[in-house]
Parts: C-alpha cells; sequence; structure tokens
C-alpha cells in the first residue's frame, strides 16, 4: 500500500485546478500547463513555489517564449519512474529551471547540473513567504530573468 503524507502549510495559496481526473501526483510530477509550440522553457515546482513557476509562465509567454509548468509534489516518486516516464514529464526543453524555496539539493536529477536554479544557497530566515520569497530572490521575475539570459545564451 503507498504511504500518503500530508503537509501542513502556514502561507495562503492560490489553487491550481487540473482539467483531468488521473491521479497523476501518483508518477511524482505532471505537466500542470502545457504549450501549443514546442517549449523553450521548462518550469519545475511544488508547494507554494508553483504559484511562483506558474506566474513567470504567465510574464515569459506575454514574451512569446513557449513555457511549460511541471508539478512536482514528489522529487523521489518523479525519480522512481521509469526512464521513458520520467523523460516524458520532464521534456526537452532546451531550458530547465526549478524552482524551490529550499537547496538545490536533488533537482539537478531533473533540470541537469547546468539548469537554472531558484532558490536557496544557504540557511532561511523567518518571517512571512512573501518577505523572504523576495529577499531571497525567489520570485517571478527572478525566473524570467534567468529564462531570458539561458535563452540569449549567458
Amino acid at each position: 500500500m503507498a504511504e500518503t503524507k500530508v503537509a501542513a502549510h502556514g502561507e495562503p495559496l492560490g489553487a491550481a485546478q487540473i482539467a483531468d481526473a488521473s491521479h497523476r501526483c501518483a508518477r511524482g510530477g505532471y505537466e500542470l500547463i502545457a504549450t501549443e509550440r514546442p517549449a523553450q522553457v521548462t518550469l519545475f515546482a511544488s508547494g507554494s513555489e508553483l504559484m511562483i513557476a506558474v506566474a513567470a509562465q504567465r510574464l515569459l509567454v506575454e514574451r512569446d517564449i513557449s513555457t511549460r509548468v511541471v508539478s512536482v509534489p514528489s522529487l523521489d516518486l518523479l525519480l522512481a519512474q521509469p526512464e521513458q516516464v520520467r523523460k516524458a514529464i520532464i521534456g526537452t526543453a532546451p531550458v530547465m529551471i526549478a524552482v524551490e524555496a529550499a537547496v538545490r539539493f536533488g533537482w539537478d536529477a531533473v533540470v541537469g547540473p547546468d539548469g537554472g536554479f531558484i532558490g536557496m544557497s544557504g540557511f532561511g530566515g523567518s518571517a512571512p513567504a512573501q518577505h523572504l520569497y523576495r529577499h531571497f530572490g525567489i520570485t517571478a521575475e527572478a525566473v524570467v530573468a534567468m529564462a531570458m539570459d539561458r535563452l540569449a545564451g549567458r
């Protein structure tokens, strides 16, 4: 039997709705926002950081940058999937960025060692999330800036 864990979060979160009744969380990750043409950028996030990725996706689409968002509720489950399933979820966008209000540990298996990471490089702090995100540069604007730099080859 699969184990279920529930984590409570003290910050108000936006709702992300999916018009699909399948239990995609069981694979550890799933495409939350798809693209109509080949993705130039794929953003990966979980939890409250998912709303940052969604906001960044909207800003990138406004710049005509084809961007998909992948929700990763369980990095361990995603990495345990057969290679074909894992590759289908991760995709092949030339720019891949993980958004995590923690350290990069584990995300290289998804975005690659040269992939982008918006998150922390050290110990955090204590304050409302929106203040900490801004303080540590975990914002939609930072994601967009990184994506644009990487698309430009910087």
